[in-house]
């Protein structure tokens, strides 16, 4: 059973890093309006990168606990940010229900498109997914 909880961890995380790595390539409306919102993801990635590694080489528990505990905040953090209408961008106030419309329109609305909408949206889930199997293997780890 943790051998096959190793490998989601790492096949989520795996995705959870592409999708967030196209957004900080392709997502124009990123890098121009949501400057902060990049630099964020970038760390973001970064850290749990680290910790993934770490926990690769040394298969300590810490790396797990670190690492479910700050997917769960980035979650929170982009459920937030949509809610409240990306309030750390210069695109904050543009409309109501600007956050939803950009982040899960999908390309029906003028400020979204499919290919953001989808890595978002994989990003979202393969973030909270990597928490959860996180957590999992640190309380099955001994």
């Amino acid at each position: 059973m943790a051998g096959a909880l190793k490998k989601a961890f790492y096949a989520t995380f795996a995705l959870e890093l592409l999708f967030g790595m196209y957004l900080l390539i392709f997502d124009t409306l990123l890098q121009s309006l949501g400057a902060l919102h990049w630099t964020m993801l970038l760390v973001y990635l970064a850290i749990v990168l680290v910790l993934a590694m770490g926990y690769y080489k040394q298969e300590k528990k810490m790396y797990l606990f670190i690492a479910g505990t700050i997917s769960i905040l980035a979650f929170v953090f982009m459920l937030a940010d949509a809610a409240f209408g990306l309030p750390l961008s210069q695109a904050h106030s543009v409309s109501p229900g600007f956050g939803w419309a950009y982040l899960f329109g999908f390309g029906t609305n003028a400020v979204s498109s499919f290919s953001t909408s989808f890595a978002f949206t994989g990003l979202f889930v393969f973030v909270l997914l990597n928490a959860a199997i996180a957590f999992t293997l640190y309380r099955k780890s001994h």
